[in-house]
This record gives C-alpha cells, structure tokens and sequence, in this order.
C-alpha cells in the first residue's frame, strides 16, 4: 500500500472512530441526565427505577432488532449511505428525547435510537473492508 493508499486508511479511521464516538455518547448519556429528567417529567420518586429502567432498556429492544434484521435490510444498501442515515437517525433521537415531556415517547425514541445504533455498528465493519487493500 503507497503512501495515498494509507493517508487513506487513516481518514476512514478517523471518520469510524469518531462515528463509534459519537454513538457511544448517544447511548450513554441518558443514564447520566436520568437523575434530573424524572424529576422534571414527574417521575422521581417510588416510580423513578421502573421508569427509567424502561427508558434505559428500550435502546436495547431496538438494538436486538436491528441485529436480528439490519444484515439483511441493509445487504444491498450502500455502506457508506447507510452510516450517514443511520447517524443522522441517532442524532436527531438523541435531539428530540431533549425536549419531550412523555416517558412514552422517550422510550419510543429510546427504541429507534437502538435500531439505528444496531444497524450502525456492524456497517463500519463494510466501510472498513471496502476501504481496505485487497488480499490476493
């Protein structure tokens, strides 16, 4: 692989690393805003761990889809269009759960953040082959 070959490589890194990055953020970071979200969407209190076990625990029904159903709604999808939509999906969940006022529709985007996040992860691994010198 000539020099062009690995400056390559290194941008494709650098743009999956960041991508892992920044999923990782999307799917952390309500467990840290848990304490003072129940309390402003009413539910601290006695309900505050089944509720927030839910919110938290929705992500991973939609990841479980996505594993069990992206290889195949995304076989014939472009990788690279496939990580730009999925990253725009998360971003905009992760957005919106910052202003809505029902546990119900949390958990909704909380499901739809998984399924995006689910479908995300396995396409780097396309990007990265694709991206990679071919072995003879």
């Amino acid at each position: 692989m000539g020099p062009s070959g690995s400056a390559k490589w290194w941008r494709i890194g650098a743009v999956l690393m960041f991508g892992l990055f920044i999923a990782y953020l999307d799917r952390s970071n309500l467990s840290i805003a848990l304490p003072g979200l129940s309390e402003d969407m009413g539910f601290a209190g006695p309900s505050f761990a089944d509720t927030s076990s839910w919110a938290l625990t929705a992500f991973l029904f939609g990841y479980l889809a996505a594993n069990l159903l992206g290889g195949f709604l995304t076989y014939r999808i472009d990788p690279k269009l496939t990580l730009i939509v999925t990253v725009a999906v998360f971003s905009v969940c992760t957005l919106l759960a910052g202003f809505v006022d029902s546990v119900g529709l949390l958990i909704a985007l909380r499901v739809v953040l998984g399924f995006a996040e689910g479908i995300y992860w396995p396409q780097q691994f396309r990007v990265a082959k694709a991206g990679s010198p071919r072995r003879r």
